[in-house]
């Protein structure tokens, strides 16, 4: 007699790098849900940070997993290998049906995986997309103009969903081509098939930027069915990470944001060589147009952000990545706009 393993219907992915200090926020959001048919699993990429009481992840994981009685899927890297490396390592090993990426220094709405679950369920649909809250973890009340701005513009970008139900080729070319919703990872929940499928073309790849970007470009390509939905359901930081604007003082730190460029390198590669029967004209000027959009935040971020001491290596490690003339080309566009 064959027993049936239960396997849950979502696993949710928690990558962790130096964000101890969130952690437990994250996952109690999580073990808070009104929908428990979950498992989750955290993967530590070589992360050594602390909590504001001195708890390193170990100690986090543990008390959690002792307030709400459930237990956790931790894996830990021998050495950081970059956010796309650590959610490849964390799909890998899930069993759920759908996958829910979630960040460790965001957290989810009490009701996320309830409404996420719910439609998936009625239509197994390949993608199913939600909105997000956006928030400083400093008082509101004291952001600066920067911060008001940097509100304002990723709110445009992250709250594009399309409300209602996008099917095959309509899923890809509404994200690359029309823009009618975002490819951020979060707020989703995607068929663990299908973003297997799509971890399938993408080589190991260190990378802190864009991210995103490169895996939704495959997870849109081989989805079937998309279903957008207007209710917020997860909230992200913009007060931590790579990108929120945090003065750069190392080159580590700055060689992290500058490796972006070997993800539009790949994906030109695949649509103009490895592939160019899957995709048309269009598709190659719109990875071009993000291209060019991705040096020209690098460019932003090298002004704005590198501090004056590392800047000239720091602008010499810009041009070896994305190459000399094309820096140049951007920076002189840039200035005559």
């Amino acid at each position: 007699m064959l027993i049936k393993k239960n396997f849950p219907f979502i696993t949710i992915c928690i990558p962790v790098f130096q964000s101890e200090k969130y952690l437990s926020r994250c996952l109690e959001s999580v073990f808070s849900q009104n929908y428990q048919d979950f498992e989750v699993i955290v993967v530590n990429d070589n992360s050594n940070g602390f909590d504001d009481y001195g708890n390193n992840f170990a100690k986090i994981i543990r008390s959690i997993e002792k307030k709400f009685h459930k237990k956790i899927k931790t894996i830990v890297h021998e050495k950081n290998k970059g956010l796309l490396e650590a959610r490849r390592t964390a799909v890998y090993a899930a069993k759920g049906k759908y996958i829910c990426i979630l960040d460790s220094d965001d957290f989810l709405e009490p009701n996320a995986l309830f409404s996420l679950s719910k439609i998936a369920e009625q239509t197994n649909a390949d993608i199913i997309h939600g909105k997000t809250y956006l928030f400083f973890e400093e008082n509101t009340n004291e952001f600066s103009d920067d911060k008001k701005k940097l509100m304002e513009i990723k709110e445009k970008v992250v709250n594009h969903v399309f409300d209602g139900i996008l099917q095959s080729n309509q899923i890809f070319d509404g994200f690359l081509l029309s823009h009618n919703h975002c490819g951020f990872l979060w707020a989703k929940l995607i068929k663990s098939e299908i973003y297997i499928e799509a971890l399938s073309k993408i080589p190991p790849i260190n990378c802190t930027m864009n991210e995103d970007f490169l895996q939704y470009f495959f997870i849109s390509y081989f989805a079937k069915k998309y279903i957008g939905f207007d209710e917020k359901i997860y909230n992200y930081s913009l007060s931590s990470g790579i990108s929120s604007r945090t003065k750069i003082t190392d080159l580590e730190k700055w060689e992290k944001i500058c490796s972006s460029s070997s993800i539009f390198v790949f994906l030109l590669d695949e649509i103009q060589n490895e592939n160019p029967q899957n995709y048309s004209l269009l598709h190659s000027d719109a990875v071009k147009i993000e291209c060019i959009k991705g040096l020209k935040n690098n460019l932003l971020q090298y002004k704005s952000v590198v501090s004056p001491e590392i800047q000239k290596e720091a602008y010499e490690m810009l041009c070896d990545y994305w190459g000399e003339d094309f820096v140049k080309q951007i920076e002189k566009s840039v200035s005559e706009q």
